[in-house]
């Protein structure tokens, strides 16, 4: 038989196991906001959270009261979810709504970066191209409208000192 203070330990350890068990929740509701809707993805997410949980409230449960399931325990565990879910959910979701956020704009500007790098040799080269091909075609100077101009609208990079043409202009044609 168990002491009082053994059972009261074995419940506040099992009330923190409910915490646990709302903390791991909210961090599968932002994965699977960020999953396309029905996809086989979303039963994966489902499946790996209870293979991570439930080996954690096992060892909770052997750790707070040698493995013995009583209703104190599941009522610690009830409890600490609730207690989470009232008061610590929002907090905790918006924080992991907002560095998930920050991660993939950050994901987004990096792949927008390396896009761009690995475009401009050839925005370049279509830019030199267009050039030589205006020039070739006889509207190099002189005349009404004089002077070589870059191509496309708005007049291009000429702010850097080069005939480049900004960035993605290529799609509106």
């Amino acid at each position: 038989m168990l002491s009082l203070l053994d059972q009261l330990r074995a419940f506040a350890v099992t009330a923190l196991g409910g915490v646990l068990m709302g903390v791991l929740f909210d961090c599968l509701r932002v994965l699977r906001g960020l999953a396309p809707r029905r996809t086989p993805l979303l039963w994966v997410l489902d499946l790996l959270y209870w293979v991570v949980l439930t080996p954690l409230l096992a060892g909770l449960i052997l750790q707070a009261n040698w493995g013995e399931l009583r209703l104190y325990v599941l009522l610690g565990i009830g409890t600490g979810l609730a207690l989470y879910f009232a008061f610590g959910s929002r907090l905790v979701l918006g924080t992991l709504l907002a560095v998930s956020r920050g991660i993939l704009t950050l994901l987004a500007w990096t792949a927008h970066l390396v896009v761009g790098l690995l475009a401009l040799p050839a925005a370049l080269a279509r830019t030199i191209a267009v050039a030589a091909g205006h020039y070739r075609r006889g509207g190099h100077g002189g005349g009404a409208g004089g002077g070589w101009r870059p191509p496309g609208p708005g007049g291009g990079g000429w702010r850097l000192g080069l005939p480049i043409r900004p960035g993605l202009a290529w799609r509106r044609r």
